[in-house]
């Protein structure tokens, strides 16, 4: 994996090993639990968000209160060097107004902490253009990063929920941090079924290995090589995160736990300075968002995902190089599994608009 590392909740043996062979990391908690941040590598992305219950939220929103946002967030991380915070999660679009309020107050607070802050952390597909314009008119608060999350389901990575940022994002907008993804419900099926969810309603377990996704453990862990191939050639994306390892029980119920892939996810890999990949050197913090230099390197030779060279005619574009180099691979793949990767792989092309 490139860009995408484990979001981590609890303490597990497999969130501490992925966090460790990883660039990316999160660390959620409600009460300051940070194993996965602290084990993950040095010049790896770290990110924390503080987990605050739906009426802590509306209260917090409600007294435009970010002295006690942020005083939730500084007391969790005790001094520890975090790259990247999150402020509330999955406030929905419509409330951008009063939300920006609280932001613009906080996001200074915790830069004088000398700490980075993602926001707004919208919820898969629950963010629309107005939603967007009224954030970036607002120069997104001061904030480091457009956090958002971005699941997927039966229908691959789709224009509406997994690449949903690519409609809106524009030069000159900080760069995204996808702070959850996986599989999840989302609507990304006929809206006269269900009103578009996929899955269909089975129950209120809807992660990778919920009997509704209808999805082995093989076929999860190529969705999520895949992702990040689609993630590897964004320069607008520094990185995600899977949710989850160190599940808690309930998470675990609904089918997110991903501890089980550790080994399978974290082979090959390999150390990455995203930071330093996509964003223009700089020798200290700033307040702005930092955003006025997002380049991305000339193709190699050897594709970033792969160790072995690329045949002659597969060379030009680095996301038809990986599309192409994967759909070989699906050649000695077992019948039934390199059907699923090849549709996946249709699927995400024309997410990205190559079909």
């Amino acid at each position: 994996m490139r860009k995408i590392g484990p979001h981590g909740i609890l303490r597990s043996d497999a969130a501490e090993r992925w966090a460790q062979h990883a660039n990316i990391v999160k660390s959620a908690s409600g009460h300051g639990e940070k194993q996965a941040i602290v084990a993950a590598p040095v010049g790896a992305i770290t990110i924390y968000r503080h987990i605050f219950s739906e009426t802590e939220q509306t209260e917090i929103m409600n007294r435009c209160d970010a002295r006690t946002l942020c005083d939730f967030i500084l007391s969790d991380l005790g001094g520890f060097a975090c790259l990247y915070v999150e402020l509330l999660n999955e406030i929905p679009g419509v409330l951008a107004e009063r939300y920006i309020e609280l932001a613009s107050k906080a996001v200074p607070i915790l830069h004088a902490a000398g700490l980075r802050v993602a926001g707004p952390s919208w919820a898969t597909g629950d963010y629309e253009k107005e939603h967007w314009e009224a954030w970036r008119a607002a120069g997104w608060c001061g904030m480091d990063a457009i956090a958002l999350h971005a699941y997927f389901s039966t229908a691959g990575f789709t224009s509406w929920n997994a690449l949903r940022w690519k409609s809106y994002w524009q030069q000159g907008d900080p760069l995204v941090l996808i702070t959850e993804c996986g599989r999840d419900r989302v609507k990304d099926g006929d809206s006269r079924r269900d009103e578009g969810w996929l899955p269909q309603r089975d129950g209120d377990a809807f992660g990778w290995s919920a009997p509704s996704q209808n999805c082995s453990a093989e076929e999860f862990i190529t969705e999520v090589e895949l992702y990040d191939v689609a993630l590897s050639v964004d320069p607008a994306v520094l990185g995600a995160v899977l949710f989850t390892v160190g599940a808690t029980s309930d998470w675990r119920e609904k089918g997110f736990d991903c501890d089980g892939l550790v080994d399978r996810l974290i082979e090959g890999w390999e150390p990455v300075d995203l930071v330093g990949t996509v964003l223009a050197p700089t020798t200290s913090w700033r307040a702005d968002p930092i955003t006025t230099s997002v380049t991305w390197p000339t193709p190699a030779t050897t594709a970033v995902w792969s160790p072995d060279p690329l045949p002659d005619d597969r060379r030009g574009d680095p996301v038809t190089e990986a599309l192409n180099f994967l759909w070989d691979q699906t050649l000695h793949k077992p019948e039934a599994e390199a059907v699923e990767m090849q549709k996946h792989i249709i699927a995400l092309k024309r997410g990205l608009g190559l079909e």
